[in-house]
């Protein structure tokens, strides 16, 4: 949109506000009224309204565009309703009447966006660059270019229609539509959305650990922003002074889409109503996507980082392990030694124990339940021969896992074989993770050693009395084993590789015949072989 006539003094004028560190300011013109205000970082934000002396409210027999619209399913009837809305607005055009009244805050040309979603139909111009024309026509041309977004997700494949990319942009669309045919339209959701619709990537990074180097230093870039996608910010073209081909951008802060802000847009009744319609998972985005052969492989030696500590996650509600609260358990406290430690051992010492068993019995239970999902992943093998982890998560994926990565059938693997195993292995898989009190690993055992969520686990399980020690290895068991799958565990190993077919067990992807991570999934959820095929790798 392209700023209205100006002579050259008013240019001038304009301009010099500009470059103002005053304060925000108006200046009217014809028709048209443009405000500009400094924003974040210096960069200057313009918003264009223009005013009639007549505004009209929703016309009759016209609907509210809804995300869930353009649900797959949804969008034939979305296709209709639009056309629908297009040729009202063509109509009004023509007799010049009707609510004049917009805000132009969303267009852009998403040529480039073709080359982060190409496996989306070819078309050359989705959002147009419009002339200043009348309002009317405006909204009705912007409503064509909405509809050709809309057709381009109506054609993507499957597995695409549900990045989470996609989901927002189908959000983005239906609120673009519901600015074009209701007045001043607006959302605290939708406004949240586009505030946070943006993705870090590192040009210059060709693995993780330079994406993660350069990340920290700053180098980063929009992920979405880089490809064209500026829909989710405010664009204005400025054709003011000496910079005709400049362009201003409020860029989205850095967060990543949480699944609560798009089950508030989506209005779905849960979590898992969204997952099993969506099959979305919460480990989609990477910094770097990676060629699995060229990823790192996982440090097996070490001992496991305090989750709680590195992930950037926020924590999810806390679980009450069946209001254990009310009976006020305490946990013995180790006697210290007083004088000097005459072994020559650092009085300092740190140890995570410390911090993984702070606080009261719950906050415990919490914290291991979460260092126990961050610390299986972590874990996982690596492929034989020098190559990556089987494992597809990135750096910053992996230190950010959480007990909800285990309630998706996407399995963060490159190959893996999926056992449909009875409810007494399944017990078997979660006592091997989670034994009792008075446990003893064996000196060949593998993994659990180096968790941190096992060392403290032994911990309070011996500061513990045995009636309540029993009582917290039920009740920690119960919440694990709501998992959907786990690796197939054994008592001297989290996790085994298997490469020979079995009754009961299928192979990612089918024509896989190398080894693979062996999963064990949960017969609770999973009853029969057309369950398993939902199983996929991401």
């Amino acid at each position: 949109m392209f700023l209205p006539r100006m002579d050259g003094s008013m240019k001038a004028e304009l301009s010099q506000k500009k470059k103002s560190t005053s304060g925000a300011f108006t200046y009217a013109l014809e028709d048209t009224t443009l405000d500009m205000s400094p924003g974040e970082d210096g960069i200057l934000r313009i918003e264009f309204k223009t005013h009639t002396e007549a505004e009209t409210a929703k016309l009759p027999g016209w609907k509210v565009f809804r995300p869930e619209d353009t649900f797959p399913q949804r969008m034939p009837k979305l296709f209709g309703a639009t056309l629908a809305a297009q040729s009202q607005c063509f109509k009004l055009a023509s007799q010049a009447s009707g609510d004049a009244s917009a805000t132009l805050a969303l267009h852009i040309k998403l040529i480039h966006l073709q080359d982060a979603l190409a496996v989306f139909p070819q078309q050359d111009l989705l959002l147009y660059q419009l002339p200043r024309k009348a309002w009317w026509e405006f909204r009705a041309l912007r409503i064509s270019a909405v509809r050709a977004v809309m057709k381009r997700l109506s054609d993507a494949p499957p597995d695409v229609c549900i990045w989470e990319e996609s989901l927002a942009l189908g959000a983005v669309c239906t609120s673009i539509l519901n600015s074009c045919v209701i007045p001043q339209l607006e959302s605290k959701e939708m406004c949240e959305l586009l505030d946070q619709v943006a993705y870090q990537f590192v040009p210059t990074a060709s693995n993780a650990n330079q994406a993660e180097m350069g990340y920290n230093a700053g180098n980063s870039k929009p992920w979405i922003e880089e490809r064209g996608a500026y829909f989710v910010a405010d664009v204005i073209q400025n054709s003011i002074g000496d910079q005709p081909n400049a362009w201003f951008y409020r860029v989205p802060k850095r967060i990543k889409l949480s699944e609560e802000l798009l089950i508030v847009i989506y209005r779905q009744e849960s979590a898992s109503h969204l997952r099993r319609q969506f099959h979305l998972g919460s480990h989609r985005t990477k910094l770097v996507r990676l060629n699995y052969r060229t990823n790192r492989r996982l440090h097996k030696g070490k001992d496991t980082l305090l989750a709680d500590a590195v992930s950037k996650r926020p924590l999810g509600a806390e679980l009450t392990f069946d209001n254990i609260a009310e009976l006020d358990i305490q946990l013995t406290q180790p006697a210290t030694r007083r004088g000097r430690d005459t072994r020559g051992v650092p009085v300092s010492r740190y140890d995570k124990d410390d911090d993984m068993l702070k606080g009261s019995l719950v906050e415990v239970l919490n914290r291991m339940y979460r260092q126990l999902a961050h610390d299986i992943m972590n874990k996982s093998p690596n492929r034989r021969g020098g190559g990556g982890a089987y494992t597809t998560l990135g750096l910053a994926e992996i230190t950010a896992v959480s007990p909800e990565l285990y309630f998706h059938f996407d399995l963060p693997f490159i190959s893996a074989r999926v056992l449909h195993c009875s409810e007494t292995v399944w017990d078997t898989v979660v006592e091997n993770l989670l034994p009792g009190k008075a446990h003893m690993a064996s000196a060949s055992t593998t993994a659990y050693p180096a968790c941190t969520y096992f060392k403290a686990w032994t911990t309070l399980l011996n500061r513990l009395n045995d009636d309540n020690a029993s009582l917290v290895v039920m009740l920690m068991r119960n919440e694990v084993s709501q998992f959907l799958w786990l690796p197939r565990t054994e008592k001297g190993a989290m996790w085994a590789t298997r490469k020979e077919p079995m009754a009961g067990c299928i192979a990612l992807p089918e024509e896989k015949i190398e080894s693979s991570p062996f999963i064990a999934a949960n017969p609770q959820y999973v009853k029969g072989p057309e369950t398993m095929k939902r199983f996929s790798l991401r």
